[in-house]
């Protein structure tokens, strides 16, 4: 690669932005096949087959790959009856409708294979568009901006096939196409190598914590009873959430009545009114939303406290998080709940991982009311009913189940960071800005 000295040297502006004075920039549609389905002649969900042609919509891209294993079948008359879109090795595909400007490349095609209806081809000429080249440069931000432009006052999104063709795109020698996308490709590995990693600890998780929480610490029990609270140890007890709580506070208190936490009570800054964005985030800095002092001690009684576990009711209920002692002083909102559970008894933390455990997931949900949004209420999670060890044994599972979200924290965090790299060398590989040298041709 050249030194960032000599970065803006040989550079022009153009219609796609400033590049290299060697690099031309051509209409898509001039040097690429494009294609998509026009309309569906009649073809329906019911027509899917177990077996046949596989047929690619949008939700099977994964990243740099597509997901064949998930996508549908279709008949092979209903293949061949659009041969236009019959897919070949390093074809690009992007979706044109819906969540639109999904992309995804052609590798390893396992058969015969095709596009529905939300989909787009575009098979580009190798001697002056390197597929991948072109499959990386559709995730930069010209084509985001193209397709905001396209979006903009359009009551349904869509990408026209004849906007695609005049879509306009670099050239750079295909050598250079090459070297960039292979740049590109192996920070794609990487993040690919770590989100499965960040998959696979996850798994462990879920069985750890399942193990854990009704079965205890490995080797340390040998008997079992069965309870209302699942199959458990035979010397931990069962408990409802209300008969944990500390002295003089509830153990559950839900947020103030809408009329009590009106918008137009809301103040520039003060006490923070904390809800379900910052539960379900993690975080507690988030959010601008303060009462001044007089609504705050009107509400005292929904106010947070250092050790406090906060729970969201709505939508994506049963999440939760512990109050650190450097929160903002504040209230919930009529979204969360407010836990204040005797330490002595029960650990905040040790609360929190019986909410992630399968069993209490299903309980939730079997308890939510409400149609397509499950709501709980402070009424239900009072009556909740846990196995509940020793303080000891607490710490111990606490311990083992926070070792394992460490290694989970660090590698998201390895992804996030590899995601960080690609987009910043995007940004100046698929511009010119930052030059590369080809491979030597093999001799």
């Amino acid at each position: 690669m050249s030194s960032r000295s000599n970065l803006s040297r040989g550079r022009t502006q153009t219609p796609i932005g400033m590049l290299p004075t060697t690099w031309g920039f051509e209409p898509l549609g001039e040097n690429a096949y494009i294609k998509a389905r026009i309309g569906w002649r009649g073809l329906s969900a019911d027509e899917y087959t177990s077996e046949g042609a596989l047929l690619v919509a949008g939700t099977h891209i994964r990243g740099p790959r597509i997901d064949w294993s998930s996508c549908d079948h279709i008949s092979d008359f209903r293949y061949e009856e659009s041969p236009e879109i019959q897919l070949q090795e390093d074809d690009v595909i992007l979706s044109k409708d819906g969540t639109l400007g999904r992309v995804g490349i052609v590798e390893h095609l396992p058969g015969r294979a095709t596009i529905n209806g939300t989909m787009m081809l575009v098979r580009p000429d190798r001697d002056v568009f390197w597929p991948r080249f072109l499959y990386y440069y559709l995730q930069g931000d010209n084509f985001r901006r193209f397709i905001r432009e396209k979006v903009s006052g359009s009551s349904v999104p869509h990408i026209f096939q004849r906007d695609m063709v005049r879509f306009l795109a670099p050239r750079p020698s295909v050598p250079e196409q090459h070297k960039i996308a292979s740049i590109l490709s192996s920070v794609d590995d990487v993040i690919e190598k770590t989100q499965a990693v960040v998959d696979q600890v996850q798994i462990v998780k879920r069985g750890l914590t399942q193990d854990l929480l009704s079965r205890g610490i490995p080797e340390q029990h040998t008997q079992f009873k069965r309870t209302n609270a699942g199959t458990i140890p035979s010397t931990w007890t069962v408990d409802r959430i209300r008969d944990l709580g500390q002295k003089r506070r509830p153990a559950v208190k839900a947020g103030p009545f809408g009329s009590s936490l009106k918008k137009s009570f809301y103040v520039p800054s003060g006490y923070r009114v904390y809800g379900q964005e910052q539960v379900l985030a993690g975080d507690l800095s988030l959010g601008d939303y303060y009462i001044d002092a007089g609504r705050y001690r009107a509400l005292e009684s929904c106010a947070v406290r250092a050790g406090d576990i906060l729970m969201s009711l709505v939508g994506t209920f049963g999440q939760a998080l512990v109050v650190p002692p450097e929160a903002q002083p504040g209230i919930i909102n009529p979204r969360l709940v407010r836990l204040s559970l005797d330490p002595r008894l029960i650990l905040p933390e040790f609360f929190c991982y019986w909410l992630q455990c399968e069993r209490t997931r299903k309980l939730l949900a079997s308890a939510a009311q409400g149609g397509t949004m499950g709501v709980l209420n402070a009424g239900i999670v009072k009556n909740l009913t846990l196995g509940r060890p020793p303080i000891d044994e607490q710490k111990a599972i606490v311990a083992a189940l926070t070792a394992v979200d460490r290694r989970l924290d660090s590698e998201i965090a390895a992804k996030a960071s590899a995601s960080e790299l690609k987009s910043a060398l995007m940004s100046v590989l698929l511009t010119g800005e930052l030059r590369v040298t080809p491979d030597p041709e093999p001799e």
